[in-house]
């Protein structure tokens, strides 16, 4: 099988890249950051970073024409903007809080839309990102309880969002005109929306 570093970690070593080509390519830098990855929670039950893989990333990073970078940082920037697309879907202002290094994503919860039955389902992990020829972004979600073949690549933009958070009655005077809520009702027959 493939080797293959998790979005995260790319978003992290393009922001690196970005900050100091010259470090970046340094083989304590890249020790230090492969042990990094190789213990971060994402990575349990994953193989172990090496040195050598990182630094290899690093080495294709420098070689790329300047066109690619530009678009390697459109997605990043894309990507770690996700306001945008949270606030499409009516999210509320903590969203706004997304811009950062790619440790600040991995703190938060997201869900994303399946082509397969148009339903929205917890992600339980990013497992890599293109950019489409017309400069949109997907990525390659795997849906939490499903299995890999389930993985699907979905578009940013239109079908990825900050994961719901349902409210218990007591929270009701939290909502605010404006605010898009989904109502769930179980009555003794049936649970109907």
């Amino acid at each position: 099988m493939d080797f293959e570093f998790t979005l995260f970690e790319m978003l992290e070593m393009e922001n690196l890249f970005k900050e100091s080509r010259e470090e970046a390519l340094a083989p304590q830098f890249c020790e230090k950051l492969a042990s990094s990855f190789s213990y971060a929670p994402s990575r349990a039950g994953k193989e172990a970073i090496t040195p050598r893989q990182v630094q290899s990333w690093f080495q294709d990073r420098l070689k790329k024409s300047q066109p690619q970078v530009a678009s390697s940082n459109m997605a990043l920037k894309l990507l770690t903007n996700l306001s945008d697309a949270s606030t499409s879907f009516g999210a509320t202002e903590s969203s706004q809080k997304l811009k950062g290094n790619a440790s600040d994503l991995s703190e938060l919860i997201f869900e994303a839309l399946s082509s397969k039955d148009n339903a929205w389902y917890d992600v339980a992990t990013f497992l890599n990102y293109r950019v489409l020829c017309s400069g949109e972004l997907e990525v390659r979600v795997r849906f939490a309880g499903f299995r890999n073949t389930d993985d699907e690549w979905v578009n940013v933009r239109r079908a990825v969002r900050e994961r719901s958070i349902p409210l218990e009655p007591s929270e009701c005077q939290r909502v605010k005109v404006g605010d898009l809520v989904l109502c769930f009702q179980v009555p003794f027959t049936k649970p109907f929306f």
